[in-house]
């Protein structure tokens, strides 16, 4: 399957699994929008993939629902 130039929206992108997709969907030269709670580590995970040349097109931090 073609992954070049598509959108994903990763939820969980800070740690675990939602990281390591982030990463592998990054690396397949995927547009992605990351999404978590934890801005700091949420940041950490942006910077990362901008450090390395991929696409990254929004983050967004995401409040704990009631």
């Amino acid at each position: 399957m073609q992954l070049n130039g598509k959108t994903a929206l990763i939820t969980g992108a800070s740690s675990g699994m939602g990281l390591a997709i982030a990463k592998c969907l990054a690396e397949a030269r995927m547009n992605i929008a990351l999404a978590a709670r934890r801005s700091n580590l949420l940041s950490e995970v942006a910077n990362t993939i901008r450090d390395l040349d991929l696409s990254l097109i929004k983050i967004c931090r995401c409040r704990r629902a009631l």
